[in-house]
């Protein structure tokens, strides 16, 4: 079907334009959840790269170093992406999260149109994914990039399917699937490749091309790998590499599932606390959780009950366009999404190819709402030309409301009482009776109101030609008022730089960049998030991002807090630990930490408590111990892989500026220097005089031989030149580099060239240029005729 504008497609593009207005116009500022604790700090690493005119490889930011194309989250090639070289940062960033947004509805509303749908029903279907609450609160995460391009890929999988020399469409399914893919939504584009699989086989099915569907998918599909071999070929390096080499075990990747029991959110929003007309952060509902902290992915997954009304009125229609099939789709989401509570989380987890990399099954709920969206669509499609036949469904869904509004502030005091029972360590601290009182009567009413309104409209729309338009209001408002309460935005302040006179930055003002490591705890980042909520803003935070990630290279995010940057740790930093990488920080080079003011293990000896904040909540100590980034070592020691790590953490710091440990099970073709015969005349030196991304110099001279080390890590694609001569690097105390010196003085360099990021790359460029020199020729035939 030939795409023909019409007003109706304008409507809810515009009204996600002007529900995040306040965002467009830099008046508030998207903050939740990783948006501005690692999503921002990628994006302007990244964007800091591009305006420098290269492609940035490696971030030397997180832990040790990491890669940054080889880890997918960082959406190093996605397009859109692009513009951060020449426009304001601070400005784009948050344009950038509101523009997938809009891509969102643009592309439900078009694939809603190719499944048959009148204007105004695809326009519902829009509304209803556009304003769901998962979708908003993705915001936080990287799947709202993967989520807005679904829906392009799967209206061109449909033709594609459908129609015997729609190949083009076949293209441009893999051009989607591909984006994904690149904007850092790895797990997202899988979930869309599975999905598009039961999708193309219905769109053919009426037609009798299932087996050509099936190869149209498949193709779509390795297309699209070859399209984003540039990051896949890296990842899948980096992957090996990490802690989820071989998948993650159950209980880990079924972390954040839904309880079933939060499946009445999809019609009552907040059921279980998390307002934010709450006094505090109170989510208590913890007992129904898995996570490590009791708190829940998304804090509602409401859709509305008007669309789930519309969704199982659609769902009960005639079949020709096999109108069940976005409810069962949904349905078997929202059972995923349920992790191991259900069998079909756990058969999904132990035979779908790479699906047991990915954790976090609640993630899965946009996707079971974007479905439960389309079914809405085709739900009003089908009032439209039978109104009457909405008013069953209708007074259904009134008299349900009516019965739980009735049950619930009937039943309040004693579900409070029974609740607070639980687990009243967990849910007591959290509870405001007073508040959630409240806040049931607000929703309760809210229900009640658009029950109602869905029951007039059958009874008035055969007499109003206006009607169409009015079942959109009332969809977009049920929707809109729930997504207004999870769009969590705050002052866009809380992205400025730090003042000059920030106590911790004097603190640490006159220190060479490189010299020193910095490390906090992530614990006081939560506890400032919580009062950025509530719209008193942070210093402190400010102050451990900025100062951490940008004035410091080295640990920004710590390596007590999980992921730090990408989508996986190194698997030796995740084997140690963070108490073990503690014991280990004087090796690191990490002389500054920022921890909790109460957190007594750092206030003692060798410890150095340097400055506290205005606040008392947060100390800045010092470890006297800390070794140089870069030093000259004259001794090196063999040890098994297995008994490196025990000696490591049972070792003296001091032990480390005279000996390095090499793993005797890793192959290496450089002589050991032994021990030297004497005491050399003059001290060993060893300073970085170029600290870049990809490449490190180091000069260095000693009167007698022994090992340059760099307490960066060694990763494959590093290389090594002494005075201009290729050389081994050896990977020393476990995690770091170190190269042989002969005595005297010498220019060492090192040189990060992965070898996957050369193919890939070489082979996406290829992909693109050839599809888009295939479309561009289509597009201008089409011209012709």
């Amino acid at each position: 079907m030939r795409f023909r504008p019409s007003p109706w497609a304008l409507v809810v593009p515009a009204g996600v334009l002007l529900f995040h207005a306040d965002v467009l116009t830099g008046q508030r500022a998207f903050f939740f959840r990783d948006t501005f604790m690692a999503n921002e700090p990628q994006r302007r690493f990244l964007a800091d790269a591009l305006r420098d005119g290269r492609l940035p490889l490696w971030n030397p930011l997180a832990f040790a170093g990491v890669p940054f194309l080889g880890d997918p989250s960082t959406a190093t090639l996605y397009p859109l992406n692009a513009p951060y070289a020449v426009l304001d940062f601070d400005a784009y960033f948050q344009v950038f999260i509101v523009l997938h947004f809009f891509l969102a509805a643009v592309g439900t509303y078009r694939l809603g149109r190719t499944l048959g749908l009148r204007a105004p029903a695809a326009a519902v279907a829009s509304a209803s994914f556009a304003f769901s609450t998962p979708l908003i609160q993705l915001s936080g995460n990287i799947m709202y990039l993967g989520v807005a391009w679904m829906p392009f890929y799967l209206r061109s999988l449909a033709l594609a399917a459908a129609h015997p020399r729609a190949r083009v469409q076949a293209a441009w399914a893999a051009v989607f699937l591909a984006l994904q893919v690149l904007a850092g939504d790895a797990q997202g584009a899988h979930l869309a490749t599975l999905l598009g699989l039961p999708w193309a086989t219905a769109a053919a099915w009426r037609r009798r091309r299932v087996q050509a569907a099936l190869l149209t998918w498949a193709v779509s599909a390795l297309l699209a790998a070859v399209l984003a071999a540039g990051v896949l070929l890296p990842a899948l390096e980096f992957m090996a590499l990490s802690e989820r080499r071989g998948g993650l075990p159950l209980e880990d990747a079924q972390t954040w599932a839904l309880h079933p029991l939060r499946l009445i959110e999809l019609a009552w929003p907040h059921l279980f606390g998390g307002h934010p007309d709450f006094e505090s952060t109170t989510w208590w509902g913890r007992w129904l959780h898995n996570s490590q902290d009791g708190s829940p992915w998304t804090t509602t997954v409401s859709c509305g009950v008007v669309t789930l009304v519309l969704a199982a009125f659609g769902a009960g229609g005639p079949r020709p366009r096999c109108r069940a099939l976005p409810a069962i789709l949904a349905v078997l989401l929202l059972l995923l999404g349920m992790g191991a509570r259900t069998p079909v989380f756990r058969l999904f987890h132990d035979f779908v190819p790479l699906a047991g990399s990915f954790r976090y099954p609640e993630k899965y709920a946009v996707h079971a709402l974007f479905f439960l969206a389309l079914a809405a669509g085709l739900g009003a499609d089908r009032a439209r030309a039978n109104p009457r036949a909405l008013t069953g469904p209708a007074v259904a869904a009134l008299v349900v409301a009516a019965l739980a509004a009735a049950a619930a502030v009937l039943g309040f005091d004693r579900a409070t009482e029974w609740f607070s029972s639980l687990r009243p360590e967990e849910v007591a601290p959290y509870f405001d009776a007073e508040s959630a009182a409240a806040h049931l009567v607000h929703v309760a009413g809210g229900t009640l109101a658009a029950c109602g309104l869905l029951l007039l409209w059958p009874l008035a729309s055969p007499r109003v030609r206006v009607g169409p338009a009015v079942l959109l209001i009332i969809v977009c408002a049920d929707a809109a008022a729930t997504a207004r309460a999870v769009t969590y935005t705050c002052d866009p302040a809380l992205y400025a730089p730090l003042a000059d006179d920030n106590p911790f930055l004097r603190a640490l003002r006159g220190e060479p960049g490189g010299a020193f490591r910095l490390h906090r705890e992530p614990i006081l980042f939560r506890e400032a998030v919580a009062d950025v909520g509530k719209g008193a803003l942070s210093e402190r935070v400010r102050r451990m991002e900025r100062a951490t990630l940008l004035a410091n290279t080295g640990w920004n995010q710590g390596v007590s807090y999980g992921v730090a940057f990408g989508a996986a740790r190194p698997a030796d930093i995740a084997q140690l630990g963070a108490s073990g990488l503690a014991k280990l920080f004087p090796r690191l080079g990490v002389r500054w930490l920022i921890v909790d003011a109460g957190d007594q293990r750092f206030r003692a000896p060798p410890w150095e408590p340097v400055v506290v904040d205005d606040r008392r909540t947060a100390v800045l100590v010092r470890d006297p111990r800390a070794l140089p980034r870069a030093r000259f070592v004259p001794e090196a020691t063999e040890v098994g892989t297995d008994a490196l790590r025990e000696e490591l953490l049972a070792s003296d710091p001091t032990d480390a500026a005279r000996r390095v440990l090499l793993s005797s099970d890793l192959p290496h073709c450089a002589p050991l220097p032994g021990p030297p015969d004497a005491c050399p005349a003059n001290a060993p030196d060893a300073r970085i005089v170029s600290d870049e991304p990809e490449r490190v110099r180091v000069w260095a001279r000693s009167d007698v031989a022994g090992w340059l080390f760099l307490a960066d890590a060694n990763y494959p694609g590093w290389e090594a030149t002494v005075d201009g001569r290729p050389v081994d690097i050896l990977q020393a105390d476990l995690l770091f580099r170190a190269v042989a010196l002969a005595p005297g003085a010498h220019d060492v360099e090192f040189a990060f060239r992965p070898r996957p990021a050369r193919v890939g790359l070489a082979l996406s460029a290829a992909a693109w240029t050839a599809v888009a020199t295939a479309l561009w020729r289509h597009a201008r035939r089409r011209s012709v005729r």
